[in-house]
């Protein structure tokens, strides 16, 4: 989702401009070496597939959609890469994050990280 706003305000004679842009919805992600267990959302998932399960499905976000993840702070170091991931699944047990990535997914934006190691995300459709 990408958002820009412009605002331009004259006061006094002068004029001020203030611009602002979203790149994504921030969240927190992490990767487990649990196996998936088949989709809900019947979506294929070969091994080694960039893939997320998301914690709340629902009118903005569904079953397949590509979502681009982007790692962002400073611990663990981000990669300034994202990663385009396929939502095949509903995390009912992703209480304290946005998502859960496939190590492989994980390894492209956030590099070392460890399992269920909390990183900071912005994605978007």
């Amino acid at each position: 989702m990408m958002v820009a706003t412009a605002m331009t305000a004259v006061e006094g004679g002068g004029v001020a401009t203030l611009f602002s842009i979203a790149l994504g919805l921030p969240g927190t992600a992490y990767y487990t070496n649990d196996q998936y267990p088949s989709s809900e959302c019947s979506v294929p998932t070969p091994p080694g597939s960039l893939i997320a399960r998301i914690a709340y499905l629902g009118s903005t976000i569904t079953c397949g959609d590509s979502l681009n993840v982007t790692c962002i702070g400073n611990s663990p170091p981000c990669t300034d890469k994202s990663v385009v991931v396929k939502v095949v699944d509903h995390c009912s047990t992703c209480r304290d994050v946005t998502m859960v990535l496939t190590q492989e997914a994980i390894s492209v934006i956030a590099n070392p990280i460890t399992v269920k190691e909390v990183i900071n995300i912005n994605y978007k459709k």
